[in-house]
């Protein structure tokens, strides 16, 4: 025995040796190559090493994407439905992407509890929490240990720069700070003519281009996009787009429409999975690369001609207040590179939400007429001098911000559609640390995933009328104390929405000025279904009849 261990000693200092040595290194570095070179020339051997990788790679891959996601990751200690095994490596996808948005996970959370573990592609599994105690603990108390996943981030990215949105830790709560006053209530009330005066145009359009014989159909959807995107770039940025005239002469009216519309919800979650797809040579790719790059050379040149204003410190939008912020700290000022990714995120962000937003509405409406007539008559009531036939009201006739937020139920019907139909109806975080739920210990690089449509139908929280549209429950007990953990329209914590107060003014605007002089109703035949799209898409477009009102 002994005569063993001198014998692998020695052998162990002279190869040591051997290698300390760089001429010993290159001979045997040439032995190695020549000894490959020599094997690799014999076919019977080239087929075995071929047999080995291929055994290897299967071995891997059902090692881990089907053996340990499926069954050893700690997330299976969770309840949960059980994986799809008629479409390999997609988990649940099939089941979630055949139904409504956030149907699916609002039927597993009735039968598994607020806390379940799912499976998306790639077998890859996710705990989705409505927990409100345990939100609390990702969105604020452990913030800094859960952020987007990559490839959320990447997709992001690709279409929002560096801005807001995608920013996490140290960059996004610097971003923050020096985005804070732009969106104060002050900022806000010097807002408001800037949304109603696209908003009285799309008004002003409508009455003209209907007749009086009754409900005409028409596709809100496209029509509050474009309206949208022009409250957007007059309260943003003081520009006029003029897309609600002319959407094809604007370069980021195309281009939005061509992004925001020429996706289906399959080919949008495979976007968001797998970014590299929009590198692929294929027409789709290359048009919305296109697109991308329109729009940051239109974000950079908003920025640079921004810049150019002399009465820059007189102007009231966000782009201007954005440019006048400093840095109390390091005397610092907003980039023009910071400056265009936070263009980008509010252009995508602040247009698509709302038009989101208001479309759902107004279908929601469209079958509730008994909210919708009470709704008309508080808002004429309250503006009987803003009249259709004026596309440009006199500032006096202009409604103030303290104006729409006394009306009691334009608020309850715009929080009560943000909770039935939330814009964002889910989102998610990666772990970057091992972390518990419970008593359940999970790795790093578990996906936990936030869900309002799941969170804002918890009759444990809302009720048993939580599945109806009830604009009066925000009068009363549970809903108007309602948990930020709950009710989560903007999330909450360090990453809750910083314009939640510019997108509530603006959806209050919006929804005010079209109620106050249309009637919606639903359209015979026309079936709509919830896209999960980032953002809850209508598909197809929202379409409704509509008709004029005499105030």
């Amino acid at each position: 025995m002994e005569d063993i261990k001198d014998l692998v000693t020695s052998l162990t200092i002279t190869g040591m040796s051997v290698l300390r040595s760089p001429a010993a290194r290159q001979q045997v570095a040439k032995m190695a190559y020549f000894q490959a070179k020599h094997a690799l020339s014999r076919p019977a051997f080239r087929k075995a090493v071929l047999r080995s990788v291929i055994r290897l790679t299967l071995v891997y891959i059902a090692g881990k994407y089907f053996v340990y996601r499926l069954f050893l990751h700690p997330a299976n200690k969770l309840p949960g439905p059980r994986p799809d095994f008629l479409i390999p490596f997609m988990g649940n996808v099939r089941q979630l992407i055949s139904a409504n948005a956030g149907e699916v996970h609002r039927e597993w959370a009735k039968k598994y509890g607020n806390v379940f573990r799912y499976f998306s592609g790639a077998n890859q599994p996710r705990i989705l929490i409505a927990d409100p105690e345990l939100l609390k603990q990702i969105l604020t108390n452990d913030e800094f240990n859960f952020t987007k996943a990559p490839e959320t981030k990447k997709f992001l990215s690709l279409f929002l720069g560096d801005g807001l949105l995608a920013a996490e830790g140290d960059v996004h709560r610097y971003q923050r700070k020096m985005l804070n006053p732009a969106f104060s209530v002050g900022a806000l009330r010097g807002m408001i003519p800037s949304m109603v005066l696209p908003t009285q145009q799309l008004v002003h359009q409508w009455w003209q281009q209907f007749s009086e014989d009754g409900p005409t159909s028409i596709v809100v959807s496209h029509d509050l996009q474009l309206l949208s995107l022009e409250l957007i770039g007059s309260s943003g940025f003081g520009l006029r787009f003029d897309c609600l005239r002319h959407p094809e002469k604007n370069a980021l009216s195309r281009a939005y429409l061509d992004l925001l519309s020429g996706d289906s919800p399959v080919g949008a979650s495979f976007a968001i999975m797998f970014p590299w797809a929009l590198r692929l040579p294929i027409k789709r790719a290359r048009q919305v690369r296109h697109d991308i790059a329109l729009l940051q050379a239109e974000a950079k040149a908003m920025v640079e001609a921004a810049a150019q204003r002399k009465d820059l410190h007189d102007k009231k939008d966000l782009l201007a207040l954005m440019m006048q912020q400093v840095d109390d700290e390091s005397g610092n000022v907003l980039t023009t590179k910071e400056l265009q990714d936070q263009c980008l995120t509010f252009l995508a962000a602040g247009h698509e939400t709302i038009s989101v937003t208001v479309s759902w509405c107004l279908h929601t409406l469209a079958h509730h007429q008994d909210i919708q007539d009470a709704l008309r008559y508080e808002i004429q009531t309250a503006f009987p001098d803003l009249s259709p036939d004026d596309e440009h009201p006199a500032d006096d006739l202009i409604p103030s911000y303290d104006d729409f937020n006394q009306l009691p139920l334009l608020n309850n019907v715009c929080k009560e559609s943000l909770r039935y139909t939330p814009s964002v109806p889910l989102t998610n975080r990666t772990g970057t640390k091992d972390f518990k739920l419970h008593d359940t210990s999970l790795p790093k690089g578990t996906c936990v995933v936030i869900c309002p449509m799941v969170s804002h139908f918890d009759t444990r929280h809302w009720g048993d009328d939580a599945d109806q549209f009830v604009p009066s429950r925000w009068d009363r007990a549970p809903a108007n104390s309602i948990s930020p953990y709950v009710y989560l329209p903007f999330l909450a914590g360090g990453h809750q929405c910083i314009g939640y107060r510019f997108a509530m003014i603006e959806f209050k605007v919006i929804l005010a000025l079209l109620i106050k002089n249309f009637r919606f109703t639903p359209k015979p035949g026309f079936n709509v279904r919830k896209g999960f799209q980032v953002t809850l898409r209508p598909l197809p477009n929202m379409t409704l009849m509509m008709e004029k009102v005499e105030s």
